[in-house]
């Protein structure tokens, strides 16, 4: 039986899979936004300039590990924090 509990009985519990699924789901999204913007980047450069040019594989370098290392900090940023997330209270008692 899955009994929905009351906002102040709700404890941060390390292994509940809303709040694995939450944070999970918040990774997965600011990942692909910053990934976005180094693909978008290379892809500009090779739009604009070809890939043919002496700098590109330097570039290209750079990009991605700039990019990368974004994603790193990312990562330890979200794990830095203790994230607690109601939802779907049925009730909310205002005595306490």
């Amino acid at each position: 039986m899955n009994k929905r509990k009351r906002l102040k009985d709700r404890k941060i519990i390390d292994d509940d899979p809303y709040l694995t699924k939450s944070k999970d789901h918040l990774r997965y999204l600011l990942y692909n936004q910053i990934k976005n913007v180094f693909v978008g980047s290379l892809s500009a450069i090779e739009n604009k300039m070809g890939r043919d040019f002496p700098l590109y594989p330097q570039l290209r370098a750079e990009i991605l590990r700039l990019g990368n290392n974004e994603v790193r900090k990312m990562h330890q940023i979200l794990d830095s924090f203790n994230v607690e997330a109601a939802s779907f209270v049925d009730e909310f008692d205002n005595q306490g």
